[in-house]
């Protein structure tokens, strides 16, 4: 393979008239203001200023930049955001802030660095609102990015873009490739290697990057970060080409082929014997065939959003036309929604609108969701109904119902109920809170607050 460090010499016309930030996520040992201090005396003559609000609404420059908690990655995760550079300066930076990781912070599997890239509007005329979305994720090498971080493969906030392109509704043809390029529907989560829900605001972030001891990675970073750039230059005003066609003519035949495989109950049968299939509790052929196309669909979707799925049992409740997923192993890809997961081990993933009965839930994202009798472990709650019978622990708690144990964490918004215990570590945070988070309830619901149930240390 061509070195991409050597390739990209020729390309240097390009490469200087971008404008790169950055968004380091990392933890330290050392205290915030020791932390600034040593910030501000690495990058001088830039400033370094400290923010004490999650999503501040400091707009960092080239000149000036910030750190702030990020509390999605834990109690302790902070964030160094830089601002819109030069594209010399930006690999200065990079260089200069890397180093300053490894010798004052660590880095572990939460933690990635986000690479932003745009172009300088004085010095092209091509500009990020021409993009090509399609053109992008058919021409993006996921392979050879995960070659260099082969622990982001599968992570549920770098998704493969790939997935973004439809394929249920179209067959080969010319008119399917337009009717895709003219309709594509872009992500309205940020989660994916590539955020590109945001282009038409003038620039791209790439989230591959990361994972423990990322920062170590200094080549390829360096390497990856060109990459991004040329990237995103050959895919501004641009229409598919032939290679494109192909590439996209491919998945659609891949992905039809595979999503055909599920019309047929005995094909599914044959394709996947250890998911055993009821209706209503009921597992007799001659039932689940003939309501089997009311499941098929999301059989597919299911199977297709988690890894390796086996040795499950799939119920279809006619009274609810809900999927169940009884005592499994769940390891989430893609999105999973509407789904009942009962009994079942969940680990990561993103998961929306579904409910937990008696699960053990691990490194997962869970947003609207209803979660009964179930533990929780390290994972982001948004807008959720947690009941009595839960326990979390080392969770990130913002908006819903929480109505359970919680041992630790972080407790962000949302009402607390009559029967919840909140432990010694359980941080409850308002956003004018210090960056560390130090516990002040004025950010609970101050109805809730005397129902408080305390664990005993």
């Amino acid at each position: 393979m061509k070195k991409f460090s050597n390739y990209y010499i020729n390309y240097h016309n390009i490469l200087k008239n971008s404008i790169i930030g950055f968004e380091f996520e990392f933890y330290t040992s050392k205290s915030y203001y020791k932390l600034l201090e040593v910030l501000n005396r690495e990058l001088e003559p830039i400033k370094v200023w400290g923010q004490r609000k999650y999503h501040s609404d400091f707009k960092p420059d080239d000149k000036n930049f910030k750190i702030e908690p990020d509390l999605s990655g834990g109690n302790d995760m902070i964030e160094l955001i830089t601002g819109p550079m030069n594209y010399t300066d930006s690999k200065i930076i990079l260089l200069k802030i890397l180093n300053i990781i490894q010798n004052n912070a660590y880095t572990d599997e939460k933690c990635s660095i986000h690479i932003n890239v745009s172009f300088d509007k004085d010095k092209v005329d091509s500009t990020l609102d021409k993009l090509n979305p399609l053109k992008l994720i058919l021409d993006i090498d996921e392979d050879y990015i995960l070659n260099m971080f082969p622990n982001r493969k599968n992570n549920f906030y770098a998704k493969s873009v790939k997935k973004i392109i439809p394929f249920k509704n179209y067959e080969y043809s010319s008119n399917a490739i337009d009717h895709i390029q003219s309709n594509i529907e872009l992500p309205n989560t940020k989660y994916y290697g590539v955020n590109i829900k945001n282009y038409t605001e003038g620039r791209l972030e790439y989230r591959y990057i990361g994972g423990t001891d990322y920062h170590y990675k200094t080549r390829e970073i360096l390497e990856l970060m060109d990459y991004f750039i040329l990237l995103t230059w050959n895919c501004i005003d641009k229409e598919l080409d032939d290679d494109d066609v192909e590439k996209l003519l491919d998945y659609l035949s891949d992905n039809i082929a595979n999503f055909k495989k599920f019309n047929d109950l005995e094909n599914f049968i044959g394709e996947f014997p250890s998911i055993r299939l009821e209706v209503d509790k009921n597992n007799e052929f001659f039932i689940i065939k003939s309501y089997y196309n009311k499941m098929y669909d999301r059989l597919y979707d299911l199977l297709n959003n988690t890894f390796n799925l086996n040795d499950a049992t799939v119920n279809y409740d006619t009274e609810t036309n809900k999927i169940e997923v009884v005592d499994a192993f769940i390891k989430g890809i893609f999105d999973l929604k509407y789904l009942n997961f009962i009994d079942c081990r969940i680990f990561e993933g993103t998961y929306y609108k579904s409910e937990f009965d008696e699960c053990d839930i691990k490194n997962s994202h869970i947003e609207s969701c209803k979660i009964i009798n179930s533990d929780v472990f390290n994972c982001k709650l948004t807008n959720c109904e947690v009941n009595s019978d839960c326990v979390l622990d080392k969770v990130y708690f913002y908006g819903g119902f929480m109505n359970g144990e919680m041992k630790s964490g972080i407790f962000r918004g949302g009402v607390i109920g009559p029967d919840a215990i909140i432990g010694d570590g359980v941080k409850l945070i308002t956003d004018d809170d210090n960056y560390f988070g130090t516990s002040i309830k004025n950010g609970v619901d101050k109805k809730s607050q005397k129902d408080i149930k305390l664990i005993k240390k």
